[in-house]
């Protein structure tokens, strides 16, 4: 058997039952025909094995084994009970509530936290955390996230998710506290994925919320991050959010001079500019970048947006019907021009590009209005 011959174990084994049919030979047999993957047969002797002596935990704990392979979840968990009942220890608990993952997610919740009033254990905590996260209980999982993070202040994978559950609940003094603690203590590669994330969710709040965390978050943007792209980009997003137009106009304008393969980084830019009536600078932007993609149409869309704004109304119109040569399946090209012609109360070619808009998409509620 230690030479992981289970045949030939198996058949000696066979031959000492001969003279000692013993609980511990029909276990041994049980063992090696489990290694050979012949389930039914090791599951076989198993049962002779604790006929002969039902409180033989080898025998029990095996036998939960086969029942956890033929995924027959209650019978493995029938059979911890039983040596819990014999064998109150905690490696034994704690597989009982793994057991429980499976069927019964709050028992085995109830039972780790049974586990950690006597010793709390970071090995517990993690499996806890988890559980509390696939239920939903974000004030649970943020108090076993804490109680990890005590333990072990380096992790960047509990600091992220303490960060980004700081941030959903509205934590907004414990989240600019993680900030300041992980500056220190983390390289630019553990720090950009969590700055990533944190910015992310931060973007999504409702405007004017959380804007001193916001400022927070914008004053740790340095050199450290000069060659991300995407944090140099919504930071400037998130600048334009507390109306810091300085760093946005930094952040925006280093991002363009970073890369130049992502289309809509100059186009989310301009509009930044036009946002801000400086409809002069959000064209030159376009002008500037858009022969580096030559088959996307956002380009002249948006720059026939931001002519129209200007009151520019043939400009406008030429740069949407070349959106419309590149995209024609696009309705909001057609919509585009629509508008368009109704503002120079062209109201037959309006209707015309309108309805036609329509047709691509019935149920766009803007082209509808």
């Amino acid at each position: 058997q230690q030479q992981y011959r289970y045949a030939e174990a198996i058949l000696e084994f066979q031959d000492a039952l001969k003279s000692d049919s013993s609980a511990g030979i029909y276990y041994a047999i049980a063992k090696c025909y489990k290694e050979i993957y012949k389930i039914d047969n090791a599951q076989e002797n198993l049962i002779k094995s604790l006929e002969l002596d039902s409180t033989f935990v080898p025998a029990l704990e095996l036998m939960a084994e086969i029942y956890l392979v033929k995924f027959q979840f209650d019978n493995a968990i029938d059979i911890y009970h039983r040596i819990i009942e014999l064998q109150p220890l905690k490696h034994n608990k704690v597989a009982l509530a793994r057991l429980y993952e499976f069927k019964d997610q709050k028992k085995a919740i109830e039972l780790y936290k049974e586990l950690l009033n006597s010793n709390e254990d970071v090995a517990i905590l993690e499996r806890l955390a988890e559980l509390y996260s696939n239920a939903k209980d974000t004030a649970a999982f943020i108090e076993v996230l804490e109680k990890i993070h005590k333990y072990n202040s380096q992790n960047s994978y509990i600091i992220g998710a303490l960060l980004e559950n700081y941030i959903v609940c509205q934590m907004y003094n414990q989240a600019e506290k993680i900030l300041n603690s992980v500056d220190n203590n983390f390289s630019s590669d553990d720090l950009i994925p969590m700055y990533s994330r944190s910015a992310e969710l931060l973007i999504r709040l409702p405007k004017d919320s959380a804007d001193n965390l916001v400022k927070a978050f914008l004053s740790k943007i340095d050199n450290r991050f000069y060659l991300d792209w995407y944090i140099n980009f919504i930071s400037g997003l998130l600048s334009e959010r507390v109306k810091d137009t300085v760093k946005a106009e930094y952040f925006l304008n280093h991002r363009l001079d970073l890369s130049d393969s992502l289309y809509f980084v100059p186009v989310e830019v301009s509009l930044y500019y036009s946002r801000h009536n400086n409809n002069k600078k959000a064209i030159e932007i376009i002008n500037k970048y858009e022969s580096n993609f030559p088959n996307e149409s956002k380009f002249p869309f948006y720059k026939g947006m931001i002519y129209n704004i200007m009151g520019a109304y043939d400009e406008a119109l030429k740069e949407s019907f070349r959106a419309l040569s590149l995209d024609s399946s696009n309705a909001e090209h057609w919509s585009q021009i629509g508008y368009i012609y109704n503002t120079l109360n062209k109201n037959d070619s309006s209707d015309y590009f309108y309805e036609k808009a329509l047709s691509l998409d019935s149920l766009n509620p803007l082209i509808n209005n």
